[in-house]
């Protein structure tokens, strides 16, 4: 086991390892890291890494999400998606209260709505950029803008 993970706060770390093709409804209390593949059901009440080489098309429940992999479906989430430079999302995504970090490369692609269904709106923007800097990525045209000020987006 790495360092990193003897040190964190999970006394234990569920694994489905790179390879491994699981296909049905999977439910566990511990965080959960997947590399190979999975298709259908995961309820998660903790937290889910999709590692780079998974591949993932299911209906998903969970704390928080890692995404480094490729995930299509629909994402329940109680806290935050963040997408590294590898990851890929594609479908719905369903917050209580939206948390999305997409790290440079990484990509989503898909709805975010709340448990409602009521696509998130943030409100105007209600600042200019500081004299002399650099307008946030796509704020300068149409729809984008909106997402800019509801999302912290790493670049």
């Amino acid at each position: 086991m790495s360092k990193s993970l003897e040190r964190s706060h999970f006394s234990h770390i569920c694994f489905l390892s790179a390879e491994t093709v699981l296909r049905g409804m999977l439910r566990v209390t511990i965080p959960l890291c997947l590399e190979g593949d999975f298709y259908g059901t995961l309820d998660s009440t903790n937290d889910l890494v999709i590692g780079e080489k998974a591949h993932v098309e299911a209906e998903v429940s969970a704390g928080q999400v890692v995404l480094a992999g490729c995930f299509q479906g629909t994402m329940v989430l109680r806290e935050r998606l963040e997408i590294t430079s590898t990851g890929r999302f594609q479908g719905k995504l369903i917050q209580s209260t939206p948390a999305l970090i997409v790290a440079e490369g990484g990509l989503f692609a898909g709805d975010i709505v709340d448990e409602k269904g009521n696509p998130f709106i943030s409100p105007p923007m209600t600042q200019e950029p500081a004299t002399g800097a650099a307008p946030a990525p796509g704020a300068e045209s149409g729809p984008d803008k909106d997402i800019v000020s509801l999302y912290d987006i790493e670049t």
